[in-house]
């Protein structure tokens, strides 16, 4: 009988390996836990009534399991569907979901996607596919998070990116960045809201009306909340049709504060942003959303570990369940 190997003599041994070795030794222990992890997490989404997500139906039963995931059966007779916890989102149908833990260790880090392809041994066209339905998963729970007390408002003027599409441009192509003045056919905007406790909401537009501001906000703000916002006249007009407590700084007058108000958080978020968003060389406009859920993770929510972006996704696709 072989002499069975206790953890102290695997810890030494795991001592003397190299540095290539100890990174295929981590791969399998990732390989060997992170799959029934995930699997584990995604069976919580659904909940104790089995809410259809077809027809909002609840009391689906069991129908036996289908890669790995159980499957329910709809019971309402107009329905008859079937099934599982990702049924919807857009995390369903997509493969290989034991290195999910390592990609988003990828994305914790920052990384590019050729460096995320490597560090998960899958193809680059699959790590690009799969940091943008990851983080549209996430951005579908944030939609449903709100702000209360002090809330810092202003808009972000970002470069028009259209990185990566095929139709014509439309333009004479720009030259060395283009112009820095905001406005026109050039530029977007993002609208950015900031709460004292650490929530944000941030969408992005072509053009800044204030109905674009006011569908941003009207939705997402709790009862007593209190908007600070510069001088311009887009945020006014939002704000006065919202009926919340505004308070307006004329910045151009050189009010930069009043009393405990002020637009420094808000200010100090955008270099954060634009500094965050750096390291991507450029991220298409129709993509930038996805990019700004990605800070929002990772500097607003003080996300930390591999499995914390993992259960942010997992909420969002939760959703469909609600």
């Amino acid at each position: 009988m072989s002499k069975s190997i206790g953890f102290e003599e695997i810890l030494a041994g795991a001592l003397r390996l190299s540095s290539d070795q100890v990174e295929q030794l981590r791969r399998a222990l990732d390989a060997a836990t992170s799959e029934e992890a995930v699997l584990a997490s995604l069976e919580g989404l659904i909940g104790a009534d089995r809410t259809c997500p077809w027809c909002g139906t609840p009391g689906a039963v069991k129908r036996g399991r289908l890669n790995g995931l159980m499957r329910y059966r709809c019971e309402s007779p107009a329905c008859g569907k079937s099934f599982n916890a990702l049924t919807g989102s857009p995390l369903a149908r997509l493969h290989m979901r034991g290195k999910w833990v390592l990609f988003a260790q990828a994305l914790l880090a920052g990384d590019t996607i050729e460096r995320a392809a490597e560090r998960c041994a899958i193809d680059r066209t699959t790590a690009l596919r799969w940091r943008h339905r990851f983080l549209g998963t996430s951005a579908r729970k944030a939609k449903g998070e709100t702000l209360g007390g002090v809330i810092e408002a202003d808009d972000m003027v970002v470069r028009v990116s259209r990185k990566g599409s095929r139709k014509p441009l439309g333009r004479e192509p720009r030259r060395r960045g283009g112009t820095r003045e905001p406005g026109g056919k050039d530029h977007a905007y993002v609208v950015t809201a900031f709460g004292r406790d650490g929530g944000a909401v941030m969408a992005v537009f072509e053009r800044l009306p204030a109905g674009a501001i006011r569908y941003t906000l009207s939705q997402r703000l709790r009862q007593g909340a209190v908007i600070v916002t510069d001088a311009a006249k887009n945020f006014m007009s939002a704000v006065r049709k919202m009926g919340v407590r505004h308070v307006r700084l004329n910045i151009a007058a050189g009010e930069r504060t009043r009393g405990i108000f002020h637009l420094q958080g808000a200010n100090n978020a955008h270099g954060v942003i634009r500094d965050f968003l750096r390291p991507y060389r450029g991220v298409a406009t129709v993509h930038l959303p996805l990019y700004l859920e990605l800070y929002r993770l990772i500097k607003r929510e003080k996300i930390r570990t591999p499995s914390d972006p993992l259960a942010a996704i997992f909420a969002g696709a939760r959703i469909l369940h609600a």
